[in-house]
């Protein structure tokens, strides 16, 4: 949350700048004026969940924590943290706006007991958020390390991989995975055929169980 604070308010700022450079009539100044609204209600969004969620850490309450963990039965060829506002599920239907009031969720790919598990964490609360992780949750399981993988790339702040396994997917599924993290979140994105693809399985950490913390 604390990354996300930064990308953006450094995404209004930037916004707001380039704004500056034209007259209040100049129909050029509408694209910047309108993308430092938008990041201006994310910025302060991002900033009311970081409190929050800080809060909690500092008291060690977590009884408003939310999440769901998926573990399977594998070396994870990749590592992962981040937290993101969900505008659509996994499947691309429509979660919240980035108009409305922000749903924020964490994403991290990491190792229990050296093996991998995916976890969603969110606030109580948070609509958008546990309908991202249960549409995440439903997909079959020899799709959900392709999924993860996909999720890392697009909307996680951190991530790190083998070089071994980055080498052995072809050309084509890097370049397309590195457009994931080029289209992250943005305002103005809209899934596509190709949101939800499994057309080449990017590796299987064979999915052994999944739980919703309540």
């Amino acid at each position: 949350m604390a990354a996300e604070v930064y990308v953006r308010g450094n995404a209004e700022d930037a916004a707001a700048n380039e704004a500056r450079k034209y007259l209040s009539s100049d129909p050029g100044r509408e694209p910047f004026y309108e993308a430092f609204r938008i990041h201006s209600l994310a910025a302060i969004a991002a900033e009311e969940h970081f409190k929050r969620t800080e809060n909690m850490i500092n008291l060690s309450r977590y009884d408003e924590i939310r999440a769901a963990i998926i573990r399977f039965h594998a070396t994870p060829v990749l590592l992962s943290v981040g937290a993101f506002r969900p505008l659509y599920d996994v499947i691309g239907t429509k979660l919240q706006n980035f108009s409305e009031e922000a749903a924020y969720i964490g994403m991290h790919i990491l190792t229990v007991e050296k093996m991998p598990a995916v976890v969603f964490t969110w606030l109580k609360g948070q609509k958008p958020s546990q309908r991202f992780a249960r549409s995440f949750c439903l997909q079959p399981y020899r799709e959900l390390t392709t999924l993860a993988v996909q999720t890392a790339f697009e909307c996680a702040e951190h991530t790190c991989m083998r070089r071994e396994w980055w080498m052995s997917i072809t050309k084509g599924w890097r370049t397309l995975l590195l457009n994931r993290i080029e289209m992250a979140n943005r305002a103005a994105s809209v899934p596509d055929d190709d949101f939800l693809s499994f057309e080449f399985p990017l590796d299987d950490w064979k999915c052994r169980s999944i739980d919703f913390v309540k």
